[in-house]
């Protein structure tokens, strides 16, 4: 069985591209993720995830989760995107922010 490799290259700033390298079975594990997310039944965690490694060999824990919270529709919703934290390197002085890293 082939190793899974997977690399994100994130943001640095708004506008920059995010960048996915990985061998078949890195992209499939993160085709895996991203179906478990957005097929999570109602009421259940809606996330996905795969241990992955890096390029160096790292292990690290893919994590996806779907951006529809329950029971959120209208302004609700769109407050929780503005909430969201920025998914930038670059700090923008935001300080108020949901953390996706906060949701296990």
């Amino acid at each position: 069985m082939s190793k899974v490799y997977l690399n994100v290259y994130g943001q640095d700033s708004p506008g920059d591209s995010v960048i996915i390298v990985g061998n078949r079975a890195g992209l499939e594990a993160l085709r895996s993720a991203l179906q478990k997310a957005k097929s999570s039944k109602r009421g259940s965690p809606k996330r996905g995830s795969s241990k992955v490694f890096a390029s160096d060999g790292s292990e690290y824990e893919l994590k996806i989760y779907s951006g529809d919270p329950e029971k959120t529709i209208g302004s609700a919703a769109r407050a929780f995107w503005r909430l969201l934290a920025y998914p930038y390197h670059e700090k923008l002085g935001r300080v108020e922010f949901i953390s996706p890293w906060e949701w296990d």
